[in-house]
């Protein structure tokens, strides 16, 4: 029976099961049919490990730019109030209501585009 198994390339009784024995005897029997089941596996797996490393960068690109954003926004609002007080002090000045206007005529176009970017 031994004899008849190592003929046909099936793993023999004599020896141990091992694995790999297993393995062995199975990719001489099938070259062809393992091939094509090794490439399936490899063309499947790749793609998706590319996709998971894509999504990981995209990740970390969008926690970057929500920092970003924040950092912006907070330099935005010191500007707004840092602009409120030099208004508030040019507008006591003589003839600084003009320029006191205008200072706010900015500061609320840039609170328009501010609101537009969040």
């Amino acid at each position: 029976m031994d004899l008849e198994f190592h003929l046909t390339k099936f793993p023999v009784t004599a020896r141990p099961s091992i694995w790999s024995y297993r393995a062995k005897k199975l990719i001489r029997r099938h070259p062809i049919r393992v091939s094509v089941g090794v490439l399936f596996f490899v063309a499947t797996t790749i793609p998706l490990l590319q996709q998971r490393a894509m999504h990981l960068r995209t990740e970390v690109a969008r926690t970057k730019a929500a920092e970003c954003c924040k950092i912006a926004h907070q330099f935005s609002e010191t500007m707004r109030l840092e602009i409120l007080e030099i208004r508030n002090e040019i507008s006591t000045l003589p003839g600084g209501e003009p320029v006191s206007r205008s200072l706010l005529k900015k500061m609320e176009k840039l609170e328009c585009k501010d609101q537009r970017i969040h």
